[in-house]
């Protein structure tokens, strides 16, 4: 399916909605803290998939990972306690990849398989202030009708 211009132009609209906020506005939080083990299910995870994903997520959605922001912590890595010290672990490397939307890291199952639900993970980041999401659905629908569903992300089990 080809864009339309609609699509193209409100993707662009809140990209630049979303940078502005945080270059122009500075509404992002430095911060650093633990990372946690959580399973999330959309993804093949490992042990039931060898070749799955192992998550770790902050408490936080949406770190930023615009580079020009000035005095933003970008993440490029995390650092990984797996018992025997830590190490830090960049991006690209170890099966590590970071999820900046959700505020989360993916390692892959085949590097981490005995201590995958065990490991200390901590990390730099900057959080925006301000989040931009685009939906298809109205205010109502949104405040009103949504107004009692939870993420199970921020439940702890």
């Amino acid at each position: 399916m080809k864009p339309q211009f609609q699509h193209e132009a409100t993707t662009s609209f809140a990209l630049w909605l979303d940078n502005y906020f945080v270059k122009k506005g500075e509404a992002f939080s430095n911060l650093s803290g633990e990372l946690f083990y959580k399973e999330d299910f959309r993804l093949p995870s490992y042990p039931e998939d060898p070749a799955g994903y192992i998550t770790y997520s902050s408490e936080y959605k949406q770190w930023v990972y615009n580079s020009d922001i000035d005095n933003a912590e970008i993440p490029d890595g995390v650092y990984i306690d797996s018992g025997d010290g830590s190490k830090f672990v960049q991006r690209g490397q170890n099966g590590l990849i970071i999820d900046y939307d959700n505020g989360r890291i993916l390692l892959s199952g085949a590097y981490y398989q005995e201590t995958y639900d065990s490991l200390k993970v901590e990390a730099d980041f900057a959080v925006k202030d301000v989040n931009v999401y685009l939906a298809s659905e109205t205010e109502e629908t949104l405040i009103l009708e949504n107004k009692y569903n939870t993420n199970s992300r921020s439940i702890p089990d």
